[in-house]
């Protein structure tokens, strides 16, 4: 199993000038676009993360590039400034596609690319409208996105963007020179929880195979349920976040922090409103005292990618 972190160190983005902040509102919407077309098709967690990692990493490589081409072109008008951006919409929600579709077939859950069309067209991948305001940047800011009511037809340009998504997805490759190699750390978060023996969850602790071990498990199988699922939301979360700090850790360091800060209850979205005995009695799972050096991990990485997960959390 490779180790690697799913985005070298270089891909995390620190805060910007105002342009670089309409970037990010633009990969902000086309990343919840990936992420419920993946819903949509029933992708699993790997196939999900893969498409969004590569997404991520070529928004880094080709957000440079426009970086470089503004500072030597100078362009100050503010209408071609605006021109600049619808473009760049157009551009990437065709590359939010590609990896999509590359996704899929990277983590062996191919899809249709008439599936992947689909849901771009439905989705709107490629248009800017009111609900899109890439002027005005706020992170905290729900995103509406608005459904067309039918898929394409299978006309010209049914063709046309089939043949785009192709020739996009090569660029795709191209850019990230044929690396398409993501590790997975919500695989790497059930092997953690197996080997410490802290649980497997509810389905594979009550499996007629497995009731010799329950004894030996550390967490009941409510308890590493709930740890799982947990980590497992924050990992998603991390796959949808701009600023991709995290996900510049390793994957051993990701899945243990994310274990340990769904131990200790942190919820980033709650959809129900609990009384004060009930936030008491589930907020948090006491796992053993540095329980990650078990595997040789060190407590300042596990602490900064706690710290990073927090962060992304209230932010």
């Amino acid at each position: 199993m490779d180790l690697r972190a799913p985005l070298p160190p270089e891909h995390a983005r620190g805060s910007g000038s105002s342009q670089s902040t309409q970037h990010d509102e633009i990969t902000r919407h086309l990343l919840c676009r990936m992420f419920v077309s993946s819903q949509m098709m029933e992708l699993g967690s790997e196939s999900t993360f893969t498409g969004l990692i590569l997404f991520h990493r070529y928004v880094r490589h080709f957000y440079c590039l426009v970086e470089e081409q503004q500072q030597s072109e100078q362009k100050s008008q503010l209408q071609d400034a605006a021109q600049e951006l619808v473009q760049i919409r157009q551009h990437l929600g065709k590359v939010a596609a590609s990896c999509l579709f590359l996704g899929c077939k990277m983590s062996e859950e191919p899809r249709r690319i008439r599936d992947v069309i689909n849901l771009s067209s439905v989705l709107g991948f490629t248009e800017c409208d009111q609900s899109d305001d890439v002027n005005n940047y706020d992170q905290k800011s729900p995103i509406v996105i608005k459904e067309v009511a039918e898929p394409p037809p299978l006309d010209e340009k049914y063709w046309k963007a089939k043949e785009e998504i192709v020739s996009t997805e090569q660029l795709v490759l191209r850019m990230l020179k044929f690396d398409t190699v993501v590790c997975h750390p919500h695989r790497c978060v059930l092997i953690v929880m197996d080997t410490l023996g802290f649980g497997t969850g509810k389905d594979k602790s009550n499996s007629t195979d497995c009731d010799a071990n329950k004894a030996n498990t550390f967490l009941t199988p409510d308890q590493s349920d709930r740890v799982i699922n947990d980590a497992w939301r924050l990992l998603n979360e991390a796959s949808l976040d701009i600023r991709s700090e995290v996900l510049t850790c390793s994957v051993t360091v990701l899945a243990c922090a994310a274990i340990q800060v769904a131990a200790d209850g942190l919820k980033l979205h709650a959809t129900t409103v609990a009384t004060k005995d009930d936030e008491e009695l589930q907020s948090r799972i006491n796992l053993p005292e540095s329980w990650w050096r078990a595997l040789d991990i060190n407590t300042s990485e596990i602490r900064t990618a706690i710290s990073s997960f927090q962060k992304m959390a209230r932010s």
